[in-house]
């Protein structure tokens, strides 16, 4: 399902010389009047296959007003400051997970909707058994009928999906309607660091795994035939908030998941850097058209962060009975797998 969607929404446009070809609405005109005009030699030998990019964007900023330069140079740096604004919209790693051990096909289109991670210091993970403790004097989810809880679901997946259609063609189209002035000729840095949040949180659901161990009755994807096949069925096609009781056994920390945690808290660094590098390394996108990309990625961070924290609230709060030190709603630890130093 993932793949239509990039395939939908990432045109084979990447293979073809797209480059100068069309721009963002606010100087659109304006510019294709520079390029077909005092640049129009330099534009028909790039369209004639020559390599003559940087001759053309050369010759398009030296016929582009400073009050224009102005104006797009804040657009820019607008965008340059996106990817960090973002961490602050984005879900984290080990949130994403957790959800994961139950609806994992959500979890994952989640990830691919949200352009940006909740970066995490080095050598620190966080303890998923926190993230599911019931919480006093918090609005607690009400509980839904059968035909509630789907049409939920449904609602989910439909909101999910237009983020994911959001954050692709946003980037897209930002890669491909500006030139790249790190390296003239490509237009796919702003997509590569949309898609690319994915493989982070793939590495953060690797960390949950080597950190928890899931009973099989427990698990959204376990044994492939007969009951295990419609348990995970029912887990994906409804809110967490109808499923039945989560058992996460502790483990200890060992060497295999201190170097994954590390990765992945060194990719969320790297992503946000390349993405901080690919929006503020384009030209010829304005003020108004920067905020309106800026707006459409935030929107599907926010999206995505809402659907997450539902669900997450809903495991929080699946349960009646009253919780124990060891048991809380959807989490029971096994104590004799704690390490002597945590602290329940």
């Amino acid at each position: 399902m993932l793949s239509l969607v990039v395939l939908c929404c990432v045109p084979t446009a990447f293979a073809k010389n797209t480059r100068f070809l069309n721009f963002f609405p606010l100087y659109r005109n304006y510019l294709i009047e520079i390029r077909d005009g005092p640049c129009a030699a330099e534009f028909a030998l790039k369209q004639a296959g020559a390599e003559v990019c940087r001759s053309l964007f050369n010759c398009m900023l030296d016929n582009t007003s400073e009050a224009i330069k102005g104006d797009m140079g804040s657009g820019i740096v607008a965008l340059g400051l996106t990817p960090t604004i973002l961490t602050f919209l984005g879900s984290g790693t080990a949130e994403t997970s957790l959800l994961a051990r139950r609806r994992p096909l959500l979890a994952l289109l989640i990830a691919s909707g949200s352009p940006a991670v909740n970066p995490l210091p080095t050598f620190v993970y966080p303890n998923p058994i926190e993230e599911l403790k019931s919480r006093d004097n918090h609005l607690a989810i009400m509980h839904f009928s059968p035909i509630q809880a789907a049409l939920v679901s449904i609602v989910e997946y439909i909101l999910v999906m237009a983020a994911i259609a959001n954050v692709y063609t946003a980037a897209f189209y930002t890669g491909s309607w500006t030139i790249n002035t790190i390296s003239c000729g490509d237009v796919w840095y702003p997509t590569f660091w949309a898609v690319s949040t994915l493989f982070i949180h793939i590495f953060g659901s690797w960390c949950l795994a080597l950190r928890v161990n899931t009973p099989e009755k427990n698990k959204a994807v376990g044994t492939w035939g007969g009951k295990g096949v419609w348990r995970w069925i029912r887990y994906e096609i409804m809110p967490c908030i109808t499923h039945d009781k989560m058992e996460l056994i502790w483990k200890p920390e060992g060497y295999l998941f201190i170097v994954i945690s590390w990765w992945t808290s060194l990719l969320t660094v790297v992503h946000l850097l390349w993405g901080t590098i690919a929006l503020s390394s384009i030209q010829f996108i304005g003020y108004v058209d920067s905020i309106q990309i800026i707006a459409r990625f935030m929107a599907s961070a926010v999206i995505c962060r809402a659907i997450l924290m539902f669900e997450l609230a809903g495991m929080r709060n699946a349960l009646t009975k009253e919780s124990t030190r060891e048991e809380y709603s959807l989490v029971r630890v096994a104590p004799a797998t704690l390490p002597s130093n945590h602290n329940v």
